[in-house]
């Protein structure tokens, strides 16, 4: 709980104020480009994030299932089931101690992908702290001339 406070945070922190300094800082003709940047930026940093978090979590996953499946080779074929589809880990059909193996699998897997975040998460909340006040004003500005 507390690795998702401090990703939850972090993100908190920094992702509107910047949308609102890059708004802040610019001319009213260019509110519309600075906007749409930030969401880019914003949408590429969840696209590389995505790739590299599930790319731990698959490599943690495919190496706990194969220690599994190399410590009993009887439960090869139930392994392979659960990969190819993780709902398969509820049916009757697996065991028990089996079952309870292959969740802790997926859990410390999901546990070392926000591990990995976590560096980020402080960064930006470091970087939240360097933030410049800047007073918004009351009067709207001109977008469209």
């Amino acid at each position: 709980a507390g690795v998702l406070f401090l990703c939850g945070l972090g993100a908190g922190a920094s992702i509107q104020p910047i949308m609102m300094a890059a708004q802040a800082a610019v001319d009213g003709h260019d509110m519309a480009a600075a906007t749409t940047l930030c969401a880019f930026l914003r949408s590429l940093g969840g696209i590389l994030c995505v790739a590299i978090l599930s790319s731990i979590m698959h490599s943690v996953i495919r190496q706990g299932l194969t220690r599994i499946a190399l410590a009993d080779p009887r439960t090869i074929f139930t392994i392979v089931r659960i990969a190819e589809n993780q709902s398969f880990i509820y049916s009757p059909a697996v065991p028990e101690q089996l079952r309870t193996t292959v969740v802790s699998v997926y859990a410390k897997a999901t546990r070392l992908s926000f591990y990995a975040l976590l560096p980020f998460s402080v960064l930006l909340v470091l970087f939240s702290l360097g933030y410049k006040h800047i007073e918004l004003n009351s009067h709207r500005k001109q977008t469209i001339k």
